[in-house]
């Protein structure tokens, strides 16, 4: 199934960027873990200003790709990678369903995970390092359940790596341990948490980047952490208030409460719900609210397990656990019915409707050939649909951004899209006596930039 899963989840991101429908992110990722390969540091130049990767987000975790890299240095390694580490949490989370659902019901809630929207919402948006955290959080789940503690300390470290915002993960972490009387370690837990954002936030990403933490969105709390505690506290009311003042919230709280039957609210579990919950909800940035990206993908697994919990647990309290195979096998087909329902409206299902293909369109094929005129060493300007297809050089630029005049500029003049298509014509016009026109066919016209040869 994990194999399965994997496979499906890989075709339909290569297919993806084979149509040309990946851009920033991808670029993001193949530019910082190409420099990783090369042991350059991971200057990025989609983002504007460019910037240290590891100064934009503390995401260490990107250099254990370097290997990859090596073997076969292309984005779409990026996508296959995150395909299968996304479907490794399948093994996680089958093993901590088994002994609360037996095993038909631990397969059939294996197989509703991976049909899980918020995996599909982020399989079908290019990549992204939060790839890792369902499998680490799902690790440090069961190790934690079985009493595995080294294992569960390197999971957990693992974590931190992902993300700085993982460290508010790990301090909730450490208070559900405590709600299931694992003082000690539950204290480690929530000390390393707050140790390690206050590190990565106040610290590392400063004095990587050259200046203070600018991805804080939750303005609304507060300025920053201390101030957004401090908010709450004062204002108690704030939170609830935040979580159901817009209808795509509701929406999307409704959709995350579903596909597992609401099971998650039986069990401890549903702590670690309130920090991944918050993250996207309390933010300013309304992208966050909805289901169209990479932001749900951490609470899958917190779902999936927190429903297996809730039912062993309501088993319990029902005195019927006689029934635990049957029942549990019953109520984990609803959940797969539920997910392969809800399937239709999410990006994977594109994978059984006809004329899906990875062959290149005739469209696309314009496309590559105008890409095959840039050098592959040179410095060069690009639409962000075509950025991930040229992100391995050191000077890759979005068209739309305030941009240096590099050696070449690629574009479709009736197709200038986001970031700026406005900005675009203008820098356009401004630039056009520095360069000539090298390539001009299908739609597509790359520019040289005249003192350069060739």
């Amino acid at each position: 199934m994990t194999a399965l899963f994997a496979l499906a989840y890989a075709l339909y991101a290569v297919w993806e960027h084979n149509h040309f429908q990946t851009d920033f992110d991808l670029a993001i990722a193949d530019q910082a873990v190409w420099h990783y390969a090369h042991f350059q540091t991971p200057e990025i130049t989609t983002i504007n200003p460019p910037v240290n990767m590891l100064g934009d987000h503390f995401s260490p975790i990107l250099i254990g790709l370097t290997p990859l890299y090596w073997l076969w240095s292309d984005p779409r390694m990026l996508l296959i990678a995150q395909a299968a580490a996304i479907a490794a949490s399948i093994v996680p989370v089958f093993l901590f369903a088994r002994p609360r659902m037996g095993r038909t019901g631990a397969y059939l809630l294996a197989a509703a995970y991976g049909l899980f929207w918020g995996i599909s919402a982020a399989v079908g948006y290019q990549f992204h390092e939060l790839a890792f955290s369902p499998l680490l959080i799902a690790l440090c789940i069961l190790f934690a359940d079985r009493r595995q503690w080294t294992a569960y300390f390197v999971s957990l470290g693992a974590l931190l790596l992902v993300k700085e915002n993982m460290a508010v993960l790990a301090i909730f972490i450490g208070l559900w341990l405590i709600s299931g009387r694992e003082f000690r370690r539950g204290a480690i837990t929530i000390g390393v948490g707050i140790l390690w954002y206050f590190l990565a936030v106040n610290v590392l990403l400063p004095a990587i980047a050259g200046h203070d933490y600018t991805h804080w969105t939750y303005t609304a709390l507060g300025p920053d952490a201390p101030g957004a505690v401090k908010g709450v506290i004062t204002h108690p009311d704030l939170p609830f208030r935040l979580l159901f003042d817009d209808h795509t919230k509701r929406e999307t709280l409704l959709l995350l409460v579903v596909p597992f039957c609401g099971l998650i609210f039986g069990s401890r579990l549903i702590i670690l719900c309130v920090p991944l919950v918050a993250q996207q909800l309390f933010s300013s940035y309304a992208a966050q609210w909805g289901t169209d990206f990479h932001y749900w993908l951490p609470i899958a697994p917190v779902l999936a397990m927190g429903a297996a919990d809730g039912f062993h647990n309501l088993l319990r309290l029902l005195r019927r656990e006689q029934y635990l195979a049957l029942a549990g096998a019953l109520v984990a087909a609803v959940m797969l019915a539920v997910n392969v329902g809800l399937a239709h409206r999410f990006p994977l299902w594109r994978l059984v409707e006809p004329g899906f293909s990875l062959s290149a369109s005739a469209t696309d094929r314009s496309a590559e050939r105008a890409i095959e005129q840039v050098p592959s060493a040179a410095s060069a300007t690009a639409p962000a649909s075509q950025a991930a297809h040229m992100s391995e050089r050191s000077q890759i630029h979005l068209l739309g951004y305030p941009s240096p005049k590099t050696e070449y500029v690629l574009f479709a003049p009736a197709a200038l899209g986001w970031p700026d298509p406005v900005f675009a014509r203008q820098w356009l016009d401004q630039n056009r006596p520095s360069y000539r026109v090298a390539y001009s066919r299908d739609g597509w016209v790359v520019w040289q930039r005249r003192d350069v040869e060739g």
